[in-house]
């Protein structure tokens, strides 16, 4: 039951911020909504698995969006990723998301279907696995490369 109230409390907080995400974002940006991915932290010795279970997508110019929910028992949103080339170019408009200014992104096809990117900063390694990818979202995610 505790664990409920949790995840409802961080419900709320990561709605507001992706509220004030969708206002600040450009119509120009493509947007992949309900990707199933999987989440992996990894620091040290130490791997964290997320029970997050779907994500949308927002790929922009200069910056990668992620916006995580999980959807058993009902939709609860997560606080969004923010990928960017420098931190300072956007830290000003996009100062509640968690800006990640990583050294370098890796970008590979697992499997069919199933892309996973990582990338590292300050000793931590993320690994986001997305899945069920059609070849239309692969070629939107060819963005990516070029903007991080």
């Amino acid at each position: 039951m505790i664990i409920f109230f949790f995840i409802l409390f961080k419900h709320r907080r990561a709605k507001k911020k992706i509220t004030l995400f969708k206002q600040t974002t450009s119509p120009n940006d493509v947007v992949m909504t309900n990707i199933k991915m999987k989440f992996i932290w990894t620091s040290g010795m130490k791997q964290i698995f997320s029970s997050i279970t779907n994500c949308d997508i927002y790929l922009s110019e200069n910056y990668f969006t992620i916006i995580p929910f999980q959807t058993f028992p009902f939709k609860a949103s997560h606080k969004p990723i923010l990928l960017v080339k420098e931190k300072s170019s956007l830290k000003d408009s996009f100062h509640f998301l968690n800006i990640f200014s990583p050294d370098k992104i890796i970008f590979k096809e697992v499997i069919k279907d199933e892309i996973e990117i990582q990338y590292h900063e300050d000793g931590n390694k993320y690994q986001i696995r997305l899945k069920g990818l059609t070849s239309e979202d692969k070629n939107k995610l060819e963005r990516i490369r070029n903007c991080c």
